[in-house]
C-alpha cells in the first residue's frame, strides 16, 4: 500500500502513481474518498481495447446499458481513438432507447450520423423506426442527418403503422427524409399507404401522419389516381373513413372517367361499407350514372349496396320519370324503401309486376329479408311465377 500522503502531491503526479498501483491497491485507493476516487478511476478502469471489445458484446447481448455507460464514460479517451468499438453500442442505444449510453456514446467524440456495414440504417434513422423520440431528438441536436435509400426504404422509416410518431416524422422531414419522392409509377408516399394490404390499423396510422404531414389529400399519382380511389380499390374502408372525414374530394374523377364511387363496380364482393362512406361524403350521382350504379348493384346481387344507391337516387336525382323506371322500381323493392315505392306506384303508370333481368320487384324483395316491402307488394301484383 502506498506509505506517503497522496494529497500533498500534485494530482497530476498522483495520477500517474496510480497507473503503477496493484488492482487491489488501486481498489482500495479510489474508495477512500470521492478525491482520490476522481484521482485513480483513469487508471481504476482502464482496459486494453480487446477487453473493452469483450464486456461491450457482452453487454449488448445481456441487455446491460449502463455497464456500456460506464465503460464510455472512464474510458472515452480510447473510444474518441478508436470510434469503431462504439458503432455497435450507437446502434444498441437507438434500438433499444437509451437516451444515457447515446449521450455517454456522443460526448466520447463519435459522430451521430456514423455507421457501419453491419447496420442496415444510420443511428437516427435506427432511432426513428424504434420510436424512441427522445433518442431522435438527441441526434438531431447532434447534427445527425439521414442518409441515402430508396423509396422503400424511406417509406419504412416514416411510416411504421404506429400512432403517435408526428414528431419523429417531423424531425426526420427537416433532416433529410423527402416524405413527396416519387416511385417508379409516380407514387408518392400517401398513394403507397393507401394501396398497401388493409389488415390492420397500421394503416390508418400511416395516412393519417402523412397527412399531418402536410400530404396533398387528392394529389395525384402516375395514374392520375387520388388517395381515395387506390383505397377504395383496395376495400380499405377505415382508409377511404379517414380521407372522407379529412376532405377527400368524392366525386374526383380518374383516368377512366370514373368516380370512386364508380371504381367499386369492379368489385367481386358487396362493397356497401365504402359505398355508404363516399355517399355519406358527399358523393353525386346523376340520372346516369345512378342507373348505371344501380344496375350493377342490383344484377350481382349486392342488397346493401342497393339500399344506399337508391337512398341516394331518392335524394339527389328525385325525379320519377327516368329512363329506366323497371330498374329503379325493382331495385327500390330489393332495398325495401316502401315510402318509395308507393311514391312510385302513384305515378300510375309503374307495372308493379315489371321485372330487370328475369327478376321481378317480388323476388327481389323476397331475396332481401327481412323486409317490408314484400308484404306490401303482394296486393299490387298479379304475377307470382317469377
Amino acid at each position: 500500500m502506498v506509505n506517503f500522503n497522496p494529497f500533498e502531491l500534485p494530482e497530476e503526479l498522483v495520477a500517474q502513481v496510480t497507473h503503477h498501483l496493484s488492482a487491489n491497491e488501486l481498489a482500495s485507493f479510489v474508495r477512500t474518498c470521492k478525491t482520490s476516487h476522481r484521482i485513480g478511476y483513469d487508471s481504476l478502469y482502464s482496459m486494453t481495447i480487446a477487453e473493452l471489445r469483450r464486456v461491450i458484446d457482452w453487454a449488448m447481448l445481456k441487455n446491460q446499458a449502463q455497464t456500456m455507460i460506464h465503460l464510455f464514460r472512464y474510458n472515452w479517451r480510447i473510444a474518441a481513438k478508436h470510434p469503431n468499438l462504439a458503432h455497435g453500442p450507437l446502434h444498441y442505444a437507438c434500438k433499444k432507447g437509451e437516451a444515457a449510453l447515446v449521450r455517454i456514446l456522443l460526448d466520447s467524440g463519435l459522430l451521430p450520423s456514423m455507421s457501419n456495414s453491419r447496420q442496415s440504417f444510420p443511428p437516427l434513422e435506427t432511432a426513428a423506426m424504434y420510436g424512441h423520440t427522445e433518442v431522435v431528438r438527441i441526434l438531431v441536436e447532434a447534427r445527425a442527418t439521414a442518409g441515402t435509400h430508396n423509396f422503400s426504404e424511406n417509406f419504412s422509416i416514416i411510416c411504421r403503422g404506429q400512432p403517435d410518431r408526428l414528431e419523429i416524422a417531423r424531425l426526420l422531414v427537416s433532416h433529410g427524409i423527402n416524405v413527396n419522392e416519387l416511385d417508379e409509377g409516380g407514387n408518392n408516399f400517401m398513394h403507397h399507404a393507401c394501396k398497401r394490404t388493409p389488415s390492420s390499423a397500421g394503416t390508418t396510422c400511416n395516412v393519417k401522419l402523412l397527412l399531418d404531414l402536410g400530404l396533398d389529400i387528392d394529389g395525384l399519382n402516375g395514374n392520375r389516381e387520388t388517395p381515395l380511389a387506390l383505397a377504395s380499390r383496395c376495400r380499405s374502408s377505415d382508409v377511404v373513413r379517414l380521407l372522407v372525414t379529412r376532405g377527400a374530394d368524392v366525386n374526383a374523377v380518374g383516368p377512366d372517367g370514373q368516380s370512386p364511387l364508380q371504381a367499386l363496380l369492379s368489385e367481386s364482393e358487396d362493397p356497401y361499407e365504402i359505398a355508404k362512406i363516399i355517399l355519406n361524403g358527399g358523393a353525386v350521382i346523376t340520372v346516369d350514372s345512378g342507373l348505371h350504379l344501380i344496375r350493377h348493384a342490383f344484377l350481382n346481387d349486392w342488397p346493401r349496396t342497393i339500399a344506399h344507391l337508391v337512398t341516394a337516387w331518392r335524394d339527389q336525382v328525385s325525379d320519377l320519370h327516368c329512363p329506366d323506371p323497371n330498374l329503379v322500381f325493382c331495385a327500390t323493392a330489393g332495398a325495401g324503401d316502401v315510402v318509395f315505392l308507393m311514391q312510385l306506384l302513384e305515378r300510375g303508370d309503374m307495372d308493379p309486376n315489371c321485372e330487370v333481368e328475369g327478376k321481378t320487384a317480388l323476388v327481389a324483395a323476397a331475396e332481401s329479408v327481412p323486409n317490408g316491402a314484400l308484404s306490401f307488394l303482394i296486393p299490387h301484383v298479379s304475377n307470382y311465377d317469377k
